[in-house]
C-alpha cells in the first residue's frame, strides 16, 4: 500500500467532486443572473447529469484499453475551469456550455482514478478504495460552501477564482505522472482469471433483463429524488423561504455529509438483513421525512433534512449490490449500470421538476419530489430476493471443481 499516493488521489477525488457539488449552490445565483425559470434552471443539472454519469463508461472504456494516467490531472483541470467559469458566461447558452465542459472532466477523472486507486491500495484493496472513496464524500459535501464563500467574497462574475484551488492539484497529479508510469501496465486493477471448469460453468450467463429493467428503473426514481433535492434546497431557501445563499448551503452540506453517513451504515446493514429489504424499508422512511421537510424551520428542519439524506443515499451502495448479484460475472458493467446510466436518468427528472416548479411553484415541487420514494416502492419489492454476493457463484463454481 501506497499511502502518499493514495492521499494524493484522494485529494483529487474531492477536489473534483467539490466542483460537481458546487452547482447546486450555483443555481440560485445563475438564476438571477440570467432571468431564468425554473424549468431552465433544471437543465444545467441535466447537461451536469448527462456529461458527467452517461458518458463515464466512455471514459472507462477508453482507460481500460491503454493507461492514460494524464486523465487525472486533465479532469480535475477541467472540471476547474468549466465549472467556475459559468458565472462569467456572457449568455445562458454559454453557461449550458461550460457546465457540460466541466462536468466531462468530472467523467473523465473518476475511471482512471479509480484504477491508480485499486494499484496504490496493494493488498489492503477495501482500505484503500475506502480511502479515495471518502475524498470524493468530502468534496462533495463542501462544495456547496465552498462556492457560496467564494461569490459572496468576490461577485459571481469573479467565480473563476475557485478555479486556483483546482488548478493547484492538477499541477500536483501532473508532477506525480512519471512515478505513476513507473508502474507496469499489468499492475492496474488486474484480477485472478478464474480456473477452466468455473469458467465453463459461468461463461455466457443469461442475462436477466426483466429484473435488471426494474432495478434500472428504481435507481432512476430514487436518483431523481436524491438528486432533485440537491438542485431545489437552495431554491427552495432562498426563493420560498428568503433565507441567505449562506444558509442554504448549509442546510445542503447537512444533507449531504449525511448521505455520506448513511452510505457507511447502509451496507453492513444490508449485510445481516438484506440488500432489497433495506432498500424498501429506507424508501418507505424516506417519505414521510420529505413530506415534512418544506415546512420545518430551524435545527428540526436540519434534522429532518440529515435523515432524509441519510435514507436515501444510503441506497445507492445498495442497488450496486443487487446490480452485481444480477450480472455475477460482470461487475463493472453493473457498476456502470447504476452509476452511470440510471443515475443520469435520474437528473433528467430535475429538469421535469422544474417545470412543475414553472406551474404550481416550488411547494408544488417539493411535494412530487416527497412522492417519488413511494412511487418507487413496489418496483423496489419486485426485484428478486438477494442474490448471492458478487463473487460468490464463481467460488462456488471453483469449489464444486475442486
Amino acid at each position: 500500500m501506497n499511502p502518499r499516493m493514495l492521499a494524493l488521489l484522494a485529494v483529487g477525488h474531492m477536489t473534483t467532486d467539490v466542483y460537481q457539488g458546487s452547482v447546486p449552490a450555483l443555481l440560485p445565483f445563475l438564476k438571477d443572473a440570467f432571468q431564468l425559470n425554473y424549468t431552465q434552471t433544471g437543465t444545467i443539472v441535466l447537461a451536469m447529469q448527462v456529461a458527467s454519469s452517461l458518458i463515464q463508461p466512455l471514459f472507462g472504456y477508453l482507460a481500460d484499453r491503454a493507461e492514460r494516467i494524464w486523465l487525472m490531472p486533465a479532469g480535475v483541470a477541467v472540471a476547474a475551469l468549466g465549472i467556475t467559469l459559468m458565472g462569467a458566461a456572457p449568455s445562458y447558452t454559454a453557461c449550458l456550455l461550460m457546465i457540460t465542459v466541466g462536468s466531462l472532466g468530472i467523467a473523465a477523472f473518476h475511471p482512471q482514478a479509480y484504477k491508480a486507486a485499486h494499484r496504490y491500495a496493494g493488498d489492503r484493496r477495501a482500505t484503500g478504495m475506502a480511502l479515495f472513496t471518502v475524498g470524493g464524500t468530502v468534496g462533495h459535501a463542501l462544495g456547496p460552501l465552498f462556492i457560496t464563500a467564494v461569490i459572496l467574497t468576490f461577485g459571481l462574475r469573479s467565480a473563476s477564482i475557485g478555479m486556483v484551488p483546482g488548478l493547484i492539484v492538477a499541477s500536483l497529479l501532473l508532477w506525480a505522472i512519471p512515478a505513476m508510469a513507473q508502474r507496469s501496465p499489468g499492475s492496474f486493477g488486474g484480477t485472478a482469471k478464474p480456473t477452466a471448469p468455473a469458467a465453463a460453468a459461468l461463461a455466457h450467463p443469461a442475462t436477466p433483463w426483466g429484473p435488471l429493467i426494474i432495478l434500472i428503473l428504481v435507481v432512476s426514481l430514487r436518483s431523481w429524488a436524491q438528486i432533485a433535492l440537491s438542485a431545489f434546497i437552495p431554491l427552495f431557501y432562498r426563493d420560498y423561504l428568503g433565507e441567505t445563499p449562506l444558509a442554504a448551503a448549509t442546510v445542503l452540506l447537512v444533507y449531504l455529509l449525511a448521505g455520506a453517513a448513511g452510505t457507511l451504515v447502509g451496507g453492513p446493514v444490508a449485510d445481516r438483513y438484506g440488500a432489497r429489504r433495506t432498500l424498501a424499508l429506507s424508501l418507505l422512511l424516506s417519505t414521510p421525512l420529505l413530506f415534512a421537510f418544506p415546512h420545518l424551520r430551524g435545527p428540526l428542519a436540519l434534522a429532518v433534512v440529515a435523515l432524509a439524506g441519510f435514507l436515501l443515499v444510503s441506497t445507492f451502495s445498495l442497488t450496486i449490490v443487487i446490480a452485481q448479484g444480477l450480472l455475477p460475472t460482470r461487475g463493472g458493467m453493473a457498476a456502470g449500470l447504476m452509476v452511470g446510466f440510471a443515475v443520469g436518468a435520474g437528473g433528467l427528472g430535475v429538469t421535469v421538476l422544474g417545470g412543475v416548479a414553472d406551474a404550481w411553484g416550488l411547494l408544488g415541487a417539493m411535494y412530487v419530489l416527497a412522492a417519488l420514494p413511494t412511487i418507487t416502492l413496489p418496483f423496489a419489492w419486485a426485484l428478486p430476493a438477494d442474490a448471492p454476493a458478487p463473487g460468490a457463484a464463481l467460488r462456488e463454481a471453483e469449489t464444486a471443481a475442486r
